[in-house]
C-alpha cells in the first residue's frame, strides 16, 4: 500500500512539473519581447528644429493595444499634443507651434517607467526673420563693401597692415586716424628715436604718404 501511495505521489509531482514546463514554454514562444525605442525625429540634441515640427517615436516592434495604453510621453517645457499610433510608430503633433529658441526635453515612459529620453532645440529665428535679416545683411554687406573698396583705392597701404617686427608692431587706429607703434620689448630711451624712425621707414615703404600721424605705446600699453 505504501509503495502504491509513493508511486501516485511521484506521478502527481511529475505531472505538475510537466504542466509548469509547458506553461513556461508557451510564455516564451508567444510572449512579446520587451519594448524599446529605436529612433526619434528629431533625434537627440538636434538644433534649429522648425516650430511646426511633429515628434516621431519609433519602437522596436509593433505596438499592441495594451502597449499603447501603457505609453506616456512627458515634455519639459510642457507641450499639448495629439497622438497617433501606427505599427511601431507614435506621432505626436503639437496643438500649437513650438516656442522658438527653446530646449525641449522628452521622456518616454512605459507602465510609468522611463525607457528613453532625448532633447531638441527649436530654431531661434523664424523663416520670415531669416529672410528679412538676410536681405538686410545683403544691403549692409554691399554698403560696407563699397566703402571698404573706396578706402583701399585711396589707401592701398592698408593691405600691408599690420607690420610685424621683432621689437615692434604697427597697426592703424581708425578712431584716431593714426598709426599705433606698439613696442614688443623694452627700448632704452637713447634708442627709442631710432626705433621710431625705423617704424616710420616701414610705413613709407608700403606707400603711406607724409606727414605720417602716429603714436607709440610701450610694452605695458602706456603711451610714450
Amino acid at each position: 500500500m505504501k509503495q502504491i501511495n509513493i508511486r501516485k505521489i511521484s506521478l502527481i509531482i511529475l505531472a505538475f512539473l510537466s504542466l509548469v514546463s509547458i506553461v513556461f514554454l508557451v510564455s516564451v514562444f508567444t510572449g512579446q519581447p520587451s519594448l524599446t525605442v529605436t529612433t526619434t525625429n528629431p533625434v537627440n540634441n538636434t538644433v534649429d528644429v522648425p516650430q511646426t515640427s511633429n515628434i516621431d517615436i519609433v519602437f522596436s516592434r509593433n505596438l499592441t493595444q495594451s502597449d499603447q495604453q501603457k505609453i506616456s510621453v512627458v515634455f519639459s517645457p510642457q507641450i499639448d499634443t495629439t497622438s497617433e499610433f501606427s505599427g511601431n510608430q507614435l506621432v505626436l503633433a503639437p496643438k500649437t507651434s513650438l516656442e522658438k529658441g527653446i530646449l525641449y526635453n522628452v521622456v518616454i515612459n512605459s507602465s510609468g517607467k522611463a525607457i528613453y529620453s532625448f532633447s531638441f532645440e527649436t530654431i531661434i529665428f523664424t523663416p520670415e526673420q531669416i529672410r528679412e535679416e538676410g536681405a538686410a545683411q545683403t544691403v549692409n554687406d554691399k554698403i560696407y563693401g563699397d566703402a571698404f573698396t573706396k578706402f583701399i583705392q585711396g589707401s592701398p597701404w592698408y593691405l600691408s597692415i599690420p607690420v610685424e617686427k621683432d621689437d615692434y608692431e604697427i597697426v592703424y587706429n581708425f578712431d584716431k586716424k593714426s598709426f599705433r607703434i606698439q613696442l614688443k620689448v623694452a627700448i632704452p630711451s637713447d634708442q627709442l628715436n631710432g626705433v621710431i624712425q625705423n617704424a616710420l621707414g616701414d610705413l613709407k615703404a608700403i606707400g603711406v604718404p607724409a606727414p605720417i600721424s602716429y603714436y607709440v605705446l610701450d610694452i605695458n600699453g602706456n603711451q610714450l
